[in-house]
């Protein structure tokens, strides 16, 4: 197959796959009647991003008509920015097309859906997205604080000098909340500006247990999501994940701009490409 090509593929079945997994509660209810090919993936990758070999996303707010078609939609939040996958997300919209009789009673809105588009290279790591909850999740270790209530959530060891500086490993969640769920739940917090740390520490099985906040808005998160979380046996780098707690940075300005996609009235992020 032409790289292109393989590019192209790879591009659709990232896109359909953040899609399909992280759209709606319950996932397995939402089915898709069309999904992109490669050509029209191919074809609505920003250039300018490719060339480079760039990754991002964005997310996207849509109207669903009757027969499943995706209408209206509109880029609430991008990354990075100015580099257009806000314009190929939503252009890539017109290529799905959800089964009718799958989404009457799996969208909290039957008439809206806000979904995630995740654009990768392949042979890199997905792009870290700061509008999807969790992407920017790391295990922590090297650290030497206590398992329990009087944990801190202001870690002053990742900007300590050694010894004491506690290390951090980037993850890719095993299994995470539905784009649907954590919007909503970002909705619900209130919160509307500067950033909560959660931390949490991880059961035999992988799930969260433990979950401390800095703030109100990020317990609430932990009380609504974190069951839903579950932490991979090794993070990115292959470090071993049990060793230490799993911190999520909740950075509410993106996270709120994304949460926006499921009302639809907010302004839309700005449609800008690079030159």
């Amino acid at each position: 197959m032409h790289r292109t090509l393989a590019l192209a593929a790879l591009f659709a079945a990232l896109a359909a796959t953040a899609v399909q997994a992280q759209s709606a509660p319950p996932a397995a209810k939402l089915g898709w009647q069309r999904t992109p090919t490669i050509d029209d993936v191919r074809r609505v990758y920003p250039r300018p991003a490719f060339a480079k070999g760039i990754g991002g996303g964005a997310m996207i707010g849509c109207d669903v008509a009757p027969d499943g078609a995706l209408l209206h939609c509109k880029a609430f939040a991008e990354e990075p920015a100015n580099m257009g996958f806000g314009d190929a997300a939503v252009n890539l919209a017109a290529y799905f097309k959800l089964q009718p009789g799958t989404f009457e009673q799996s969208l909290p809105d039957p008439g809206r859906i806000a979904m995630p588009m995740v654009f990768g290279m392949p042979g890199r790591p997905m792009p870290k997205l700061g509008f999807r909850l969790g992407d920017t999740a790391m295990l922590l270790t090297n650290i030497d604080f206590p398992r329990d209530a009087s944990a801190p959530t202001h870690l002053g060891c990742i900007t300590a000098e050694p010894p004491h500086r506690c290390e951090i490993h980037f993850i890719t969640w095993a299994a995470r909340p539905s784009a649907m769920a954590a919007l909503a739940s970002t909705l619900n917090t209130g919160a509307d500006h500067s950033a909560d740390v959660l931390i949490c520490w991880v059961k035999p099985d992988g799930g969260l247990t433990d979950c401390q906040a800095s703030g109100a808005p990020g317990r609430r998160i932990a009380d609504d999501l974190a069951p839903a979380f579950k932490a991979p046996r090794f993070a990115d780098d292959r470090a071993a994940v049990g060793a230490g707690p799993i911190m999520i940075a909740l950075n509410w300005k993106p996270l709120n701009a994304a949460a926006q996609a499921l009302k639809g009235d907010a302004p839309p992020a700005p449609a800008k490409t690079a030159p």
